[in-house]
């Protein structure tokens, strides 16, 4: 639990460092934003989807719940590992490719206040890929590994409402939210590519449930 915790210490303060780093090189320089696709201009701005959005952070949290990831070396070594291929890929696309997110006009109101304080903290630099949507993508993938479909399933559902939020409170564009999905999957695959050993008391049947 420890070593978790230092993890998302560590990977916070990548975020911010990229982030702050990106609002100064680009202080009087706009960046770009040639992410942004026709289709996002059609979807509809709603503040209220932010109670949505910051479901992200305790969803990120689950994977401690399962006693496989808290007692099993091997398998905590592969989750910490996906996690930090997806943070260390997106901040290297964050310094190398600052493609900039457009933030809207706010209004009154407890949504648009909170969306205030997550804009100011991250001022539309650290979008593209969306983390949202590869760390959760990673978890529902994880959890359907280690315990199964119909665990992951409603997981799922929760994934998708966090995806859809990350658009709808414009976090981040379309381009993201695909690149995000990808990333959250491929380094899945790289993290746990190793097929499961069958002996006895080595990592395998012990974490693969139906």
């Amino acid at each position: 639990m420890a070593a978790a915790f230092l993890l998302a210490l560590i990977i916070g303060m990548g975020f911010a460092c990229t982030s702050l780093f990106n609002q100064h090189r680009f202080a009087h320089v706009p960046a770009v934003h040639v992410h942004q696709l026709r289709m996002d201009a059609s979807i509809h701005f709603t503040p209220s989807w932010v109670w949505v959005y910051v479901l992200y952070y305790p969803f990120c949290f689950l994977p401690l719940a399962l006693p496989e990831i808290r007692n099993d070396p091997d398998v905590f070594m592969r989750t910490g590992l996906a996690f930090l291929l997806q943070f260390g890929f997106s901040y290297a696309c964050f310094i190398a490719l600052p493609l900039q997110m457009v933030h809207p006009h706010l209004s009154g109101g407890a949504a648009s206040h909170l969306l205030a304080r997550l804009y100011s903290v991250d001022q539309g630099f650290n979008s593209f890929p969306s983390l949202h949507v590869a760390n959760v993508t990673f978890i529902v993938l994880l959890f359907e590994r280690l315990r199964g479909a119909r665990v992951a399933l409603p997981l799922s559902g929760v994934a998708i409402l966090i995806t859809l939020s990350t658009v709808l409170v414009k976090q981040h564009y379309i381009a993201d939210v695909i690149v995000g999905a990808g990333l959250g999957w491929m380094t899945f695959i790289l993290s746990f590519v190793k097929p499961p050993c069958q002996a006895p008391g080595c990592v395998g049947e012990s974490t693969k449930r139906a």
